[in-house]
């Protein structure tokens, strides 16, 4: 699935990610889909596929629930904060608002693990 080495085709897949997590079901989401999106974030020469990700995240994460937010995503997120190019940064931050805003990333865990980055 995301094992394709288009990063187009990636970033089309991610523009649906949430109609693909709710066909597969919550489990198959966390356990399977959840694992592979993550891996978009390893294409260093490809910023768009980066910040493509962060366009999507907050449907993922809101469809995973929190817990699968604050062991797997919430990570990545913290993991962008650094990253080289800064639309990366900015849909990071924009999705990590997002996510406060919602109530699907509590402030207790949110600012002490972004202050430690």
């Amino acid at each position: 699935m995301l094992m394709h080495r288009s990063a187009a085709v990636k970033r089309m897949l991610l523009a649906d990610i949430l109609r693909l997590c709710v066909l597969v079901g919550r489990e198959r989401t966390c356990h399977r889909l959840l694992p592979l999106i993550i891996t978009v974030l390893n294409h260093r020469g490809d910023w768009q596929l980066r910040a493509a990700f962060f366009e999507n995240l907050v449907g993922i994460a809101s469809y995973v629930g929190r817990e699968s937010l604050q062991h797997f995503i919430l990570p990545c997120i913290l993991q962008a904060l650094t990253d080289v190019h800064e639309l990366v940064v900015e849909g990071c931050i924009r999705s990590l608002s997002s996510l406060l805003l919602l109530g699907l990333l509590p402030r207790q865990v949110a600012l002490p693990a972004v202050q430690v980055a």
